[in-house]
């Protein structure tokens, strides 16, 4: 695997963009933020210097990565919080990170989207939302300073109006301004457990369609499939939004590891998309974490390789709601973390292969990816359910049992859609009827692509693509 340049260059030097949109990805970074100043032993607090950071290891810990360093020896987070309504911003300004963030990284408008994609993205400069212009203006205030921008993480839900709306717009404009830089999307799925909005399909479809040009990688977090994961492996009765919030973080803390540390492996955002996306559109992988373990079951062998990996491969601890067995595998990124060596790993994935876990698609033999870090897992700030384990393991893979969710979305889509409801509130903000159809059809066409590419075989001697007829130019897969 080629890992031109961050070989070279230590983490710090590849500077990333943080954008929290809406209130999902407002109180995910409330979360995750808090949890990555424990990981690199910075306090919450603009007071806070980084010769304070006593016992650093400033040749493999990179805060810089993703922290702005200033003269005065402050590390700020490189993030933008943007809302249309000031509620869940006011409790990141009255919360534990009411020091960390300086007012001009948090955008508020005055009143909220409604709920409705239509109004969040062609009303963004209207009286009471969001200006675009001043997202843009902090956007690139926030590059300025950075000596090697690698690219922006974005974190929004798709079932609101602001976090789909606000943030299609919002990547829209990245792609215009920075068109070689990478962009990775964690994006919360739309929830049956926690719909605040009948309208949520609509908001989900129309942002899925108007981002899937923009985004390099998208790493969908479903919400009902997280509260199974706190439920049946945490052993919570009823989880709520700050545990599931909680344990997010440190999925997503563990995904970025390795941009935040030295190391071989996904430390630069190209290096998502290179390993991760077989084709373009179809940029949604799978993720998996194991442990999540209660306070009570530290005792217990969770935190072995092999347990781990095993666990990993459980539908229950996906963040996708969805059965990997069902479907196929073109790429699986296993990301190690804490007390786990190179020979348990390859123990482990021996044994793994020998049981046959893992179904490769013919045309991708490459198999697995590992990384290993030694930074073990933290705990987050003010976590009370989840005990802290010595070693962790992220999976992310690439696999079209990932297409049930758009399977399932259409469905929910297209009983509305069938009686027109609620299609007024979109239509009176300037969104035409072809346009939801055009949505509609678009993922039906990204279920179709995986469905059509992952159970084809490749041909090696043309180098065409069998889809259980003979490839002809033209061909309907449009790949």
């Amino acid at each position: 695997m080629s890992n031109e340049g961050s070989l070279y260059l230590p983490p710090w030097q590849h500077e990333c963009v943080s954008v929290h949109v809406g209130g999902a990805g407002v109180r995910l970074g409330g979360s995750l933020w808090p949890l990555l100043c424990a990981e690199h032993d910075l306090a919450p607090s603009a007071d806070h210097r980084a010769g304070q950071a006593e016992g650093r290891d400033c040749a493999t810990d990179a805060p810089e990565a993703l922290f702005t360093l200033s003269e005065a020896g402050r590390y700020t987070p490189r993030a933008l919080l943007v809302d249309n309504e000031p509620s869940a911003i006011d409790e990141v300004r009255k919360g534990y990170c009411r020091d960390l963030f300086p007012p001009g990284q948090l955008v508020t408008g005055k009143e909220d989207a409604a709920n409705c994609y239509a109004r969040a993205y062609y009303r963004q400069d209207s009286s009471g939302l969001v200006d675009m212009k001043t997202v843009m203006e902090q956007i690139r205030k926030t590059t300025e300073i950075c000596d090697d921008l690698q690219g922006f993480l974005i974190f929004h839900s798709l079932g609101g109006g602001t976090g789909a709306g606000t943030t299609s717009a919002v990547m829209e404009h990245l792609t215009a301004e920075y068109p070689r830089q990478t962009k990775i999307t964690f994006a919360v799925f739309s929830s049956d457990r926690y719909m605040q909005s009948t309208v949520q399909p609509y908001n989900c479809v129309l942002a899925s369609h108007a981002m899937m040009p923009h985004a390099d990688c998208t790493f969908l977090l479903d919400n009902d499939a997280v509260v199974d994961l706190c439920a049946v492996k945490g052993k919570i009765r009823h989880p709520s939004l700050d545990d599931v919030n909680s344990l997010t973080a440190q999925v997503t803390s563990s995904v970025t590891l390795g941009l935040r540390s030295s190391g071989p492996f996904l430390s630069t955002l190209q290096e998502f998309p290179v390993n991760l996306v077989p084709f373009p559109r179809l940029h949604f992988p799978l993720v998996s974490y194991a442990p999540v373990m209660d306070v009570e079951q530290p005792g217990e062998d969770l935190e072995s390789p092999r347990s781990l990996t095993l666990s990993c491969l459980d539908a229950e601890s996906h963040l996708q709601k969805c059965d990997p067995r069902k479907g196929r595998y073109a790429a699986c990124c296993l990301l190690y973390r804490g007390d786990v060596t190179p020979v348990d790993v390859n123990t482990a994935i021996a044994y793994i292969k020998a049981r046959r876990k893992f179904d490769f698609v013919d045309w991708c033999p490459t198999g697995f990816k590992i990384g290993i870090n030694p930074k073990g897992p933290y705990a987050s700030p003010g976590q009370r359910h989840f005990g802290v384990p010595r070693s962790a393991l992220c999976m992310l893979a690439s696999n079209s049992a990932i297409a049930e969710l758009w399977g399932t979305l259409t469905d929910k889509f297209d009983l509305m859609f069938a009686k027109g409801a609620f299609l007024h509130w979109y239509l009176s903000e300037g969104m035409d009827m072809e346009q939801l159809v055009d949505a509609r059809n678009d993922l039906a066409a990204l279920e179709k692509e995986y469905g059509d590419l992952f159970a084809s075989t490749w041909n090696g001697s043309n180098g065409s693509k069998a889809l259980g007829h003979k490839f002809c130019p033209g061909d309907s897969t449009g790949i």
